[in-house]
């Protein structure tokens, strides 16, 4: 991935992460190292995270020791999914 898809890719996630506070959603960083954190969006069905560059965060999250839930990737794909196909149905039936 091009380092201008990662630069997309991190401003999606946070995205999602600034609007899924809107809806009540915690989002939490854990500081991995200087150059990397990683962010966590604790959603209603589930855990999704995401490592990103320290210098790529546009806002300031809650900092915590440890937040990850065990997810696998796929897990965390399948989490995604659930969520845009209930957020599909609950917007078509309003």
């Amino acid at each position: 991935m091009t380092s201008k898809l990662y630069k997309e890719r991190n401003l999606v996630v946070q995205l999602l992460a600034v609007l899924g506070e809107e809806k009540g959603w915690k989002v939490e960083v854990v500081d991995e190292s200087i150059d990397w954190k990683i962010l966590y969006i604790n959603t209603d069905f589930g855990q999704l995270s995401w490592h990103i560059p320290s210098n790529e965060l546009q806002t300031e999250w809650p900092i915590v020791e440890q937040a990850w839930d065990g997810h696998t990737t796929a897990e965390k794909f399948n989490r995604i999914e659930n969520i845009i196909k209930f957020m599909a149905i609950k917007n078509y039936k309003s």
